[in-house]
């Protein structure tokens, strides 16, 4: 099944975190265009450069040279680029690269970062917008904390999958409804009554973990889609893991859900979401 890239979707896997409001910007200079910027900004916009250039050259320990290793996600961030760099061949590229605030030592990083298959199969081509926060550690600056803002996929379908779950995070019943076909009014009303429902008793983080197109033809398409719920506050909500097929159709020029037949489920230990 086709996944994306944890460097591109970060250490936070679920898109609970991801807003919705951040735009791309519209400039095309990418990272190494740092002779527009003056020379501490080009030493800090290096460290976003070298991270970049580090993950294209699959050298995982130059790679983790520019986090903190101190900070909360370095564990993760590792563990996570070491399996994704043995797994795919992929090419990492950052644009639209802009510092959004500075002080003694405290950055934001803004990027634009795109990840796409070199060559294999089974990975959702992507973008990400990213808001990186570096300090100084020794007297060099280090990433120690990555927010994703805002996923989007080369693939269209895979956008509807991803707003429909945005929006169940946010517990909003009309963007997650939003993905299917309204036509189908018994089914809607079926799956509104039954996410309406999971909304009213628990607290639950929707994870869009993989999809790979199984089917298309003409106006239809199908997707194997792997998700994961899992439980933010004590409750009697299982968590779990679910494999199914979504079904689309295109309406109006718009993929839109018809369906969804559930293949597997499986069980999770009943933990919480990490904060």
């Amino acid at each position: 099944m086709k996944k994306v890239s944890l460097l591109a979707v970060g250490v936070v896997f679920s898109i609970s975190l991801i807003g919705c409001s951040p735009k791309y910007e519209s400039s095309t200079s990418s990272s190494s265009a740092v002779s527009k910027v003056n020379v501490s900004d080009e030493e800090i916009l290096k460290v976003i450069d070298g991270s970049i250039e580090a993950a294209n050259a699959k050298d995982l320990n130059k790679y983790m040279g520019y986090y903190d290793d101190k900070s909360e996600q370095y564990n993760d961030i590792k563990s996570a680029m070491d399996s994704e760099l043995k797994t795919y061949d992929l090419k990492f590229t950052a644009s639209d690269v802009h510092i959004l605030t500075k002080n003694a030592n405290d950055i934001q990083v803004q990027a634009v970062e795109t990840v796409k298959l070199n060559k294999g199969n089974n990975f959702m081509d992507n973008k990400s917008l990213v808001i990186e926060r570096l300090k100084k550690v020794d007297n060099k600056w280090k990433i120690y904390q990555r927010d994703i803002k805002k996923v989007e996929y080369f693939e269209p379908v895979y956008n509807v999958i991803y707003n429909s779950i945005q929006g169940a995070n946010e517990k909003d019943i009309t963007a997650f409804m939003a993905a299917f076909d309204q036509t189908n009014t018994d089914y809607c009303s079926k799956v509104k009554d039954e996410q309406q429902s999971i909304f009213d008793k628990y607290d639950v983080e929707y994870t869009f973990e993989s999809a790979s197109i199984t089917d298309k033809v003409d106006n239809k398409v199908a997707v194997q889609v792997t998700t994961t719920a899992i439980k933010k506050s004590n409750s009697a909500f299982n968590n779990v893991r679910t494999t199914s097929i979504y079904h689309f159709k295109n309406v109006n020029n718009e993929w839109k859900i018809t369906k969804i037949d559930i293949k597997s489920t499986q069980q999770l230990d009943n933990k919480l979401i990490a904060k």
